[in-house]
């Protein structure tokens, strides 16, 4: 049978969102003909605890279900939030981390034969554009900040 490695910010019924509802549907499926499920989430303490204390727990084959928590994996990153530019390249950095500690501890078969091209053109994306706005001094974007309008009434950052 398959490991297969879900990665998401959301997880029915613990959090909101037709994509945990989604990944809990195919949990469901798969852990009732066999396979092992892992679930990388990255969602509040709390709620990753409701999930893996009562949620996961509702699941058939319970047992063959583990779920990692990204706060988990990422306590010793060297980077913080504030070292990039969105908060999505940081995001997007915090689950290659923890992935790559899933991937290593578990070896899942869909990561490994699916879904490492997907994430390795993502990171690559993430890099370039990363690396592209670290070439200018912050200061340099400054002229910019005049052409965000958020609404007429709030006016600009400038």
């Amino acid at each position: 049978m398959s490991r297969v490695c879900f990665v998401s910010y959301e997880i029915h019924p613990t959090t909101w969102g037709g994509c945990g509802v989604l990944l809990h549907n195919a949990a469901r499926v798969l852990l009732a003909e066999g396979h092992e499920v892992l679930f990388l989430l990255d969602v509040p303490e709390q709620a990753f605890d409701r999930f893996q204390n009562v949620d996961r727990l509702a699941l058939p084959n319970h047992q063959r279900c583990r779920a990692y928590h990204v706060d988990a994996l990422c306590r010793e990153i060297a980077f913080r939030p504030q070292d990039f530019l969105a908060v999505d390249a940081w995001r997007a950095y915090r689950f290659h981390f923890a992935c790559r500690q899933v991937y290593a501890a578990e070896r899942p078969d869909v990561i490994a034969t699916n879904m490492e091209r997907v994430l390795t053109a993502r990171l690559r994306d993430a890099r370039f554009f990363f690396d592209a706005d670290r070439e200018k001094p912050l200061a340099a974007y400054l002229d910019r900040l005049s052409t965000v309008l958020f609404h007429k009434k709030l006016g600009s950052y400038q």
